[in-house]
């Protein structure tokens, strides 16, 4: 695991926190073994106590697609990581206006929780999106962002002021996504791997007839 800490950052004081949580957003819709893989590589990196996942009920960079329901994608997650006890899925986003911008979820979540120290982690992708997201000034002055990247990428590229509030720990990522798998069920729901999916979630898709209309 290669890490550093980005300036500012006081490794004790991190450390004598009560709890250290991951933030970790998205639509999942639907949840495959990539989230998986990269939640573990959070995990390994030993930076939280706990993991939040933040399904999105109604994502401002998707606002033109259908998403599945709210309620089927939080149902997956459950059964997806319903054996990993340092995750937990919150449902904050549904409570909060539309569109789920990050920076209100943060904001709240740092209200209701003063005692958890929070992190936002994503992907290298959405790392070098950043700068497009809402605020993300504002983001940063709240939060640590937490990236996970294959070995041997270079971040060198983005504003210092990301980098400056970026801890970046070692991910290998797997080649598949949630359109990939919703055009596969779209056609045939049997046809879904184990391979990509949760066994569990691919029962549930299955069974509630989902993306068929795709």
């Amino acid at each position: 695991m290669r890490m550093s800490l980005p300036q500012g950052e006081d490794p004790e004081l991190n450390r004598s926190i009560p709890k250290r949580v991951g933030l970790l957003g998205g639509s999942f819709d639907p949840v495959h073994h990539g989230h998986r893989f990269i939640v573990d590589s959070f995990l390994k990196s030993q930076l939280f106590h706990e993991i939040w996942i933040l399904p999105a009920p109604d994502p401002p960079h998707k606002q033109q697609k259908q998403l599945t329901s709210f309620h089927h994608r939080v149902k997956m997650l459950e059964l997806a990581f319903r054996q990993l006890q340092e995750i937990y899925i919150n449902e904050i986003e549904k409570e909060l206006p539309s569109p789920s911008y990050t920076l209100q979820t943060v904001t709240e979540l740092q209200l209701k929780h003063p005692d958890c120290h929070f992190f936002f982690c994503l992907g290298g992708d959405s790392l070098r999106d950043f700068t497009n997201w809402y605020r993300y000034e504002e983001i940063l002055d709240r939060v640590v962002l937490v990236v996970a990247e294959r070995k041997g990428v270079d971040l060198n590229g983005l504003p210092d002021e990301i980098l400056h509030r970026t801890i970046q720990v070692d991910h290998e990522p797997i080649e598949t996504s949630s359109t990939s798998i919703r055009q596969i069920a779209g056609g045939d729901t049997h046809r879904l791997s184990q391979r990509d999916l949760h066994k569990k979630v691919i029962d549930y898709i299955q069974q509630h007839h989902l993306y068929r209309e795709e």
